[in-house]
């Protein structure tokens, strides 16, 4: 039995050889080795206290926070791996310094639950490139704006951001790229003024808006608000004073008109409902003595009642037009013995020195002339006439409004004593 045993023992050897070889084939042919490509890990970087406990702090280079890792392991293995159990981490303390600005750090690659189950991980690029840089903080005014619009009849007034300023912290650079701090509020439907939650935004100069991550700032846990004042909306009808406006001798006022009729206003909730009209005073126009068709702007803005504002900032051009007419002529001849005499005194028998026609001119605008379709009465006042004699007196005529003599005509009148 022992000399079968130790029988040809090289032979024995070599068939176990053989047979351990053939397993570990056939086992790699059904389990082969594989490689697998997990794209966009993030990276952790550690020990970052390094840089902000030196009043300074680091930008990673082009903003790549994510890298793809290569993992070498059997296809069973590379199944079961998924992209968040990859921890990919980089260390300052281990850092390669490239100059005083820049540093390298090299990626290390741990794939949690399969420690020892991979053949090779590691990550594409291979290092992570950081710059270096102080870091400062700076003061911020934060401007508004808004999205949505208010509940039907409702305006916003005033908006002001809480808090009205923000402290940001960071890289020297970076800071200086922040241009402008905007608190955007929602105030879709609102109704009433109030508190609305804000979001932050920075924008740089080209107005290109700048990631937040790279900055800290003390809004704390109360976060950015706006505080929105909600007033009613009212279209409110404009009335113009005219009575300061007055034509040149000689030429006549025509249509006054203006656009808008109406201009939306807005306010409190009382003083909106009290208010009825709008009037624009004369002396907006400082339209003395003109002789052509006039166009005046005015600001409506200027005549508001207080606490009321414009809707729209830059809707308060109200557009006046003023048309003036020259006077149109009419003449008239008048036979002389058609002058009627009043206020003459009974012991004076009044008569025309010269019977003639006499001619008169009515100036006026056309619309006024147009009602004077007959000869006008004409007469003369002799009032003031108490002694016999010979006398020129003006001539005066009823006209319709807005008709005038062009010029005064006089006319010799005899008195003759009458006998009692």
């Amino acid at each position: 039995m022992k000399d079968r045993l130790t029988n040809n023992v090289g032979l024995k050897v070599m068939s176990v050889l053989f047979a351990i070889l053939l397993w570990a084939l056939v086992v790699n042919i059904d389990d082969p080795i594989n490689e697998e490509t997990y794209r966009s890990v993030p990276v952790k970087v550690l020990h970052e206290e390094i840089f902000t406990s030196k009043a300074s702090t680091y930008r990673i280079i082009d903003g790549y926070d994510t890298v793809n890792v290569i993992v070498r392991a059997k296809r069973s293995v590379l199944s079961q791996i998924k992209a968040s159990d990859i921890e990919v981490t980089a260390d300052i303390k281990d850092r390669v310094s490239n100059s005083l600005s820049e540093a390298t750090l090299p990626m290390e690659v741990v794939i949690r639950g399969f420690e020892g189950d991979y053949v090779e991980a590691y990550t594409a690029p291979r290092n992570l490139e950081i710059e270096i840089e102080p870091s400062t903080q700076k003061d911020f005014v934060i401007s508004v704006t808004t999205i949505g619009t208010p509940r039907d009849g409702n305006v916003l007034g005033k908006l002001k951001a809480n808090p009205e300023s923000i402290r940001l912290g960071g890289g020297e650079s970076q800071i200086n790229r922040v241009k402008r701090v905007v608190a955007q509020a929602d105030v879709s439907g609102i109704s009433s003024s109030g508190m609305v939650e804000a979001r932050l935004y920075l924008f740089d100069s080209n107005d290109k808006e700048i990631e937040q991550e790279l900055f800290e700032n003390n809004l704390g846990s109360e976060g950015l608000k706006v505080e929105v004042e909600v007033l009613k909306k009212k279209d409110v009808p404009l009335e113009l004073e005219t009575d300061g406006i007055k034509p040149a001798a000689g030429h006549a006022l025509g249509d006054i008109s203006y656009e808008p009729r109406t201009i939306a206003v807005a306010g409190g909730e009382e003083d909106i409902k009290s208010l009825t009209k709008i009037t624009i005073p004369s002396e907006a126009f400082e339209l003395d003595g003109i002789s052509s068709t006039q166009e005046v702007s005015i600001d409506v803005s200027e005549y508001l009642p207080e606490n009321i504002s414009l809707v729209d900032a830059t809707a308060g051009t109200v557009i006046v037009t003023v048309a003036v007419e020259k006077f149109g002529t009419k003449v008239f001849n008048i036979p002389s013995n058609n002058i009627i005499f009043e206020n003459a005194l009974i012991s004076l028998k009044p008569s025309v020195a010269k019977m003639e026609n006499i001619e008169i001119q009515v100036t006026g605008s056309a619309e006024a002339l147009a009602k004077l379709t007959e000869v006008p009465r004409v007469f003369v006042d002799l009032e003031k006439y108490t002694t016999a004699g010979t006398a020129a007196v003006t001539i005066q005529a009823d006209l319709p409004p807005g008709c005038t003599l062009v010029k005064n005509v006089t006319v010799q009148i005899v008195l003759t004593q009458q006998e009692q």
